[in-house]
């Protein structure tokens, strides 16, 4: 069995070596760039900043070779294989693609989509088109498919509107979701997209086909289970992705993002600030519950600690989410050790992030608190009537401040 990771040494100008180990030996590979430690584990988790990128793409592809060449062992090679072995092949693989010069200029998809993958710089988008080819190349070798054939040798003229409805319809016979099969299908266009582009193709496979989605799934918390996370006594760290979970709550759902780019208060106790995703300015009252989580978490360089303690919003963000995520599964596997709900019920604080808590206020808001659609849609910052605001469940800023005191009040201590 052969494991890889990758090390920067500070007494060498921080150079990057790639450490291969099988059967108790290891040998290193150098991969020609400089990285800091610090630096060099945010770049492998896919969460290094921009001014990284290059970085970013040499080592995603090494990875994307290490996993090609550790699928294609055999039985006894896995067993047997020196670390050393194992390095040949991969600078001999590395060395082939470099001279291959990418994707067939024929067209075939495998190859298309893998020059995508390995051009991207974000970790999760890489993810997610790796998930549409593994669909893709699943589809392709299923005997029982009229368009069986090898993953390697489908071709962008072997997809049409037929194609694709096959397709369609083998992932609902898997049991995919209509979202997550939009997700792969949007995958597959964009990088049809790019072979149009790059001219090695001169018909889109899509030009017939209409790609299916349904409405977005609410992602909200009832308030019971909001109640829950509140009140879960964990470690101090968790303590602090929960009480930051809370905070967004209790100021209109404001975005993660924005909440780290925060930099004082008015001195009409307000937050002022225009949101990054749409430049929108926002106005909201800071409530005596979230003034105490502030001064709690009180900052050097911005309103909150978090641009002290955190690189980025992005890895900011990232870890909230995977905090959460773990708290409430915690919070579920007591509720079904105490009986209060069956081990076969949905799982929803386990998938709970950062944005759950705009979509929890929006619903609360509404379902619970009386709050009009409008007042909701002013305090998201959506236009009257917008058929956003009825995704959240979803003029005045006065009411806005009112229903979130209704909220807080509602959710806290059970005021109606």
């Amino acid at each position: 069995m052969v494991t890889y990771r990758f090390i920067s040494r500070k007494e060498r100008n921080n150079a990057v070596m790639l450490r291969l180990t099988a059967n108790r030996k290891s040998s290193e590979l150098s991969l020609g760039i400089s990285l800091p430690p610090e630096i060099l584990e945010e770049t492998v988790a896919g969460v290094a900043s921009k001014q990284y990128k290059d970085q970013s793409l040499v080592i995603r592809h090494y990875q994307n070779v290490i996993t090609d060449l550790a699928a294609q062992l055999t039985d006894k090679e896995t067993k047997t294989i020196t670390a050393a072995e194992f390095q040949k092949r991969i600078r001999n693989e590395i060395d082939g693609r470099r001279n291959s010069g990418g994707a067939s200029a024929k067209g075939d998809v495998l190859g298309v989509f893998k020059d995508k993958i390995e051009s991207m710089y974000n970790q999760n988008s890489r993810d997610t088109y790796m998930q549409a080819l593994d669909k893709i190349c699943e589809f392709c070798t299923d005997e029982n498919n009229r368009y069986y054939k090898k993953p390697e040798q489908l071709m962008f003229e072997d997809i049409n509107s037929k194609w694709l409805t096959a397709f369609d319809s083998w992932m609902t016979k898997k049991g995919l979701s209509v979202n997550s099969k939009w997700l792969h299908m949007m995958k597959l266009r964009v990088v049809a997209n790019k072979a149009l582009d790059e001219e090695i193709i001169d018909k889109d496979p899509f030009r017939r086909y209409k790609i299916k989605k349904e409405a977005t799934r609410k992602r909200s918390l009832s308030v019971e289970d909001l109640r829950r996370l509140f009140d879960y006594q964990g470690t101090k760290s968790q303590q602090f992705y929960i009480d930051m979970f809370k905070l967004i709550f209790m100021l209109c759902g404001i975005n993660a993002v924005d909440l780290y780019g925060l930099k004082h208060i008015t001195r009409e106790g307000r937050i002022e600030y225009r949101r990054a995703k749409t430049g929108r300015l926002y106005s909201i009252k800071i409530e005596p519950e979230a003034m105490e989580i502030i001064n709690k978490y009180k900052g050097e360089n911005g309103l909150l600690m978090l641009s002290d303690r955190f690189k980025s919003p992005r890895i900011f963000t990232i870890l909230t989410d995977r905090i959460l995520k773990l708290v409430g599964s915690k919070i579920d596997a007591k509720l079904v050790k105490d009986g209060e709900k069956s081990d076969k019920e949905e799982s929803v604080l386990s998938q709970i992030s950062t944005y759950w808590a705009r979509h929890s206020w929006a619903t609360i808001a509404y379902n619970d608190c009386g709050v009009s659609k409008d007042v909701i849609s002013q305090a998201l910052g959506h236009t009257t009537g917008s058929t956003v605001t009825d995704i959240y469940l979803n003029k005045d800023q006065k009411l806005v401040d009112e229903a979130n005191r209704k909220v807080i009040d509602f959710v806290l201590y059970g005021k109606s």
